[in-house]
């Protein structure tokens, strides 16, 4: 677990150099305005294995996006998104809440900036920690533990929409996953925790 921390760091750490370095860039007295954005949303999510869909309900989604390079073919942007579902233990049946906090630092690509309405597709890498609140999981009782650490390679598009420095923007994303050890299969491998989701957001390009 110690590994995915030290990744999630790093990740952050990642995001804020690009952040700055970029802004530094872009920031010249004769830059076009609108080149970084802050813009925040929710949505639902849900995981893609069989398991883990018969275990947990749909999560509830909140999220926190900070952008460099919004007007232009490449941006880079760092984010937050929290979870919150419920959760059965495979054995007792005991339900719970399953909270996931992750942060990620992605790059985004679109065909035509400066436009109004600007699709666009990403990529990137980040980490997410769950935790299970109102019961205490061990994998020997109950068929899974009450926290894990995970590798996520966020992959997905969008759409927004930018006017007068307002952003209305909305995303899908597909998270694989690595290193997952919460929930046990039937076959005593862990369950897969890829999960997908859909948000809206609201912002401001600056």
């Amino acid at each position: 677990m110690c590994t995915m921390k030290s990744f999630g760091v790093g990740v952050a750490t990642a995001a804020a150099t690009l952040l700055v370095s970029t802004g530094q860039a872009a920031a010249g007295p004769d830059e076009e305005t609108g080149w970084f954005s802050i813009t925040a949303g929710g949505g639902i999510e849900d995981f893609a294995g069989e398991t883990m869909r018969d275990t947990s309900g749909t999560n509830g989604l909140w999220s926190l996006q900070a952008a460099v390079g919004v007007q232009r073919y490449l941006a880079v942007e760092a984010g937050y998104t929290g979870t919150a579902a419920q959760i059965n233990a495979p054995i007792g049946n005991t339900e719970a809440t399953l909270v996931g906090s992750s942060v990620d630092a992605i790059g985004r690509v679109t065909p035509i900036p400066g436009s109004d309405l600007q699709p666009y597709a990403f990529l990137g890498a980040g980490w997410r920690h769950y935790d299970v609140v109102g019961e205490s999981f061990t994998t020997s009782d109950a068929g899974m533990s009450d926290s894990d650490d995970l590798l996520q390679l966020p992959v997905g598009a969008g759409l927004s929409y930018r006017r007068g420095g307002i952003i209305g923007d909305a995303r899908f994303t597909y998270r694989p996953t690595l290193g997952e050890d919460m929930v046990l299969e039937p076959d005593g491998d862990y369950a897969t925790m890829d999960s997908w989701g859909v948000t809206a957001g609201v912002g401001y390009q600056f």
